[in-house]
């Protein structure tokens, strides 16, 4: 790979960027917000929040993520991270369902703000760093690999985040209550803007000065990018549903292990931190792990269905092992299926594009959501986490079959 002479700024860039990302994790809520909100909904009510959440986030998804292809994107990851913070307001001072849907409707705003951006940020403050004429071969490969170490080591800091509030959560929320455990998590995005906002900028305010582009013609030259490219639509579509698969997941990890005899609100929320903890290795050694063919990174999914079947049918620590091996592999194809997804977008909509695979993410989620809440309905929660490992095998062998046949080989 060719050496590059702006590595200085590339390493500013990634240490403040990890800052800003462990910071936004630092939720106190996250191991028990399940918990919390079933003690006064039903298990089905529970899932349609979780709808209302995915819902506004496909509304929004798209539309947003045009205003990061024309407006400073510091600014709008800024903005997402206050916002994000008053999601834990609504949940503390207005408890209940339609509290909780309201929190979860500022969320989604928060979170259609920052997908597409956080990632079209990082991919252009790499491109810049590899100075005069980016698009040839070698610096391709150079950007390629420094976007899966910066992308991946960031998703691991927000992991490690959400690992400490993990951890920290069950026992804070023991001692403390709900209340005081939400009010903490309040400052966890507000803290993470704060970074942001003084130690990042967006490259483009001072390379191009801005974009007159109208929001229609964004969503057209993502439309223009999207469809003829068979390649860009495969990892888009892989991207989505192993997001989707993981991300509905991980939020029934709580009500599930409260089903198991013995445990209790701080116990889960180590075992949530250990596996998290396990995804953040995986995101960390993905750029180690090569995975050339890309049929490979489905099979790693695939893998990590089993892991899952594991998690369910193994008692005790064993079990426990499982649950953190499913998040290393799934975190290790996410990384690799993004990177190869941003590798493929060549016009000035990227952050559009990368918005609308964070919307069928969203779309395929709501499936998801409702799925496993019926199935927890009518069974329990180890049942509706059999069913999303099955389909996460399903998915990710069809993936593996249909690798466009230019992409057999990276």
């Amino acid at each position: 790979m060719p050496r590059q002479p702006r590595l200085t700024r590339i390493g500013r860039f990634e240490a403040a960027w990890y800052a800003h990302a462990f910071a936004t994790e630092l939720v106190l809520i996250y191991p028990v917000f399940g918990i919390m909100m079933l003690e006064g909904v039903s298990k089905i009510e529970f899932s349609v929040l979780l709808v209302i959440w995915s819902g506004v986030a496909i509304v929004l998804e798209v539309p947003l993520g045009t205003l990061a292809d024309r407006l400073d994107r510091r600014t709008l990851l800024a903005i997402g991270g206050v916002i994000e913070g008053l999601c834990f307001l609504c949940w503390m001072l207005m408890p209940g369902f339609w509290g909780y849907a309201l929190g979860f409707i500022t969320w989604a705003i928060a979170g259609a703000l920052q997908s597409g951006t956080s990632e079209s940020l990082i991919y252009d403050t790499i491109r810049g760093a590899a100075g005069h004429n980016p698009d040839n071969a070698r610096k391709l490969k150079w950007i390629e690999s420094i976007y899966t170490r910066i992308y991946g080591r960031a998703l691991a800091a927000r992991s490690l985040g959400a690992t400490f509030a993990l951890i920290l959560g069950g026992y804070v929320a023991t001692w403390l209550g709900y209340q005081q455990v939400l009010l903490l998590s309040v400052l966890a995005p507000w803290l993470g803007a704060a970074v942001l906002w003084w130690l990042i900028r967006d490259p483009r305010a001072a390379s191009e000065g801005g974009t007159t582009r109208s929001a229609f013609a964004v969503i057209q030259d993502a439309i223009r990018e999207i469809m003829p490219n068979p390649e860009l639509r495969h990892f888009l579509l892989a991207f989505a549903t192993l997001g989707a698969t993981f991300g509905a997941l991980e939020e029934y990890i709580g009500p599930m292990y409260q089903e198991k005899p013995g445990v209790t609100l701080g116990l889960i929320g180590v075992i949530a931190g250990v596996a998290y903890l396990g995804a953040s290795i995986g995101m960390v050694l993905a750029e180690r792990l090569r995975l050339e063919r890309h049929a490979s990174i489905h099979l790693l999914m695939a893998l990590s269905g089993v892991m899952l079947l594991g998690c369910v049918f193994v008692p005790g620590a064993l079990g426990v092992v499982c649950l953190v091996a499913y998040f290393f592999t799934c975190s290790i194809s996410f990384v690799h299926l993004q990177s190869r997804m941003q590798m493929r977008i060549r016009g000035d909509s990227r952050a559009t594009v990368t918005s609308a695979a964070w919307m069928l993410d969203a779309i395929i989620g709501i499936v998801f959501y409702l799925l496993m809440g019926a199935v927890a309905e009518v069974f329990d929660w180890h049942a509706a986490f059999i069913v999303i490992a099955l389909v996460t095998i399903l998915c990710a062998s069809g993936f593996a079959a249909r690798v466009p046949k230019s992409e057999a080989r990276s």
